[in-house]
């Protein structure tokens, strides 16, 4: 079931505990963090990594108005790093939105952990807006490799190969992705299905 860009425009009781602001990367062990969402007009209790899936999927179907608002809830939860707020930055350069972007990134890529990553990132997503896709996969290939703890870029660019029929080379980012993110994941629950989806289509097994 998809939460709606009205359910999930923040219907939620309580907002997760703030961990460390602007740490680089994850605490070892985050704390659980659940929303109560309105799905099909019954409040649920979704878990982070549930509603990052359902975001993800959002945000593959390009329907980025509403990825924006899950990333940009998502985003609160302090001690996951940057995962969500990089999502949420793409959407919304894809919407034109190229100052809130930047402000995005700089806020979850501080200078003094992350370098320029934040201008390097929103430069990718700019050029991604306005579909230069070969200079989106040179240089964000480059910047998977100079930012080895950041899982979410790894598995957008599984995901950018994966729409270009480079399955290969998705499969090789996904299982990156993977290795980047905790066993449980939300990242890594997404790069393993999608990982396993694209070893079926290589092999001939339809779904």
């Amino acid at each position: 079931t998809m939460v709606s860009s009205k359910q999930a425009a923040v219907i939620v009781n309580k907002r997760p505990e703030a961990g460390v602001k602007n740490a680089k990367g994850p605490s070892p062990e985050p704390k659980p963090v659940d929303y109560v969402v309105n799905i099909s007009g019954v409040q649920r209790k979704v878990s982070y990594e549930s509603l990052f899936v359902q975001g993800h999927d959002l945000w593959l179907k390009r329907d980025f108005p509403k990825a924006f608002k899950i990333f940009d809830l998502l985003s609160t939860a302090t001690d996951r790093g940057p995962r969500a707020a990089i999502l949420k930055a793409h959407c919304s350069v894809m919407e034109k939105k190229f100052c809130e972007c930047s402000s995005i990134l700089w806020q979850a890529l501080p200078k003094e952990n992350y370098a320029m990553a934040a201008a390097q990132l929103h430069d990718i997503f700019v050029l991604w807006k306005f579909t230069f896709y070969n200079e989106v996969r040179r240089e964000l290939e480059e910047f998977v490799i100079q930012f080895s703890d950041l899982p979410t870029p790894a598995l957008m660019l599984g995901d950018f190969f994966s729409r270009a029929g480079h399955y290969e080379k998705a499969m090789k980012y996904l299982r990156l992705a993977c290795e980047r993110d905790r066993k449980d994941g939300a990242i890594a629950r997404i790069a393993q299905i999608e990982h396993k989806l694209l070893s079926n289509k290589e092999r001939g097994i339809l779904p």
